[in-house]
């Protein structure tokens, strides 16, 4: 992979800022936190992706131009992960939450539909009283 001056430039002057507390945000330490974007890997450990940057939009690489630096985040991790697994996994998830939000809006739309019914009977029986 091939990095242009300006970029590593960029990204010394981020990681020497970072050494002296700039740019970090220390309230989402230990906190969880969803950024979209993507995964560019960089090191691989047998089927595990150990180091990437992730960027903004599908196909950001740092030769297409590459997003602004500020938009990049760079990745390291001691176990890796296995990103076929993940996003198979995100996706079965992403299903299991849509499917729960159809049945939901089903389910809602059948008790107004009953609601609604149920409150024409009653206005209906109320005036056939009413005529009695």
């Amino acid at each position: 992979m091939f990095f242009s001056n300006n970029f590593l430039e960029e990204m010394k002057y981020v990681k020497e800022s970072q050494e002296k507390g700039g740019f970090i945000n220390m309230k989402l330490n230990n906190k969880s936190i969803k950024i979209p974007g993507y995964i560019t890997p960089i090191t691989f450990e047998g089927e595990n992706v150990t180091e990437f940057l992730f960027v903004p939009y599908r196909g950001a690489c740092i030769h297409v131009p590459p997003p602004p630096s500020n938009q990049i985040i760079y990745v390291k991790l001691a176990k890796g992960l296995n990103a076929d697994k993940e996003a198979a996994e995100a996706k079965a998830a992403k299903e299991k939450a849509d499917k729960a939000a159809s049945d939901a809006k089903a389910a809602k739309e059948k008790a107004d539909k009953e609601a609604a019914e149920a409150k024409l009977k009653s206005d209906l029986a109320t005036k056939d009283a009413e005529n009695s």
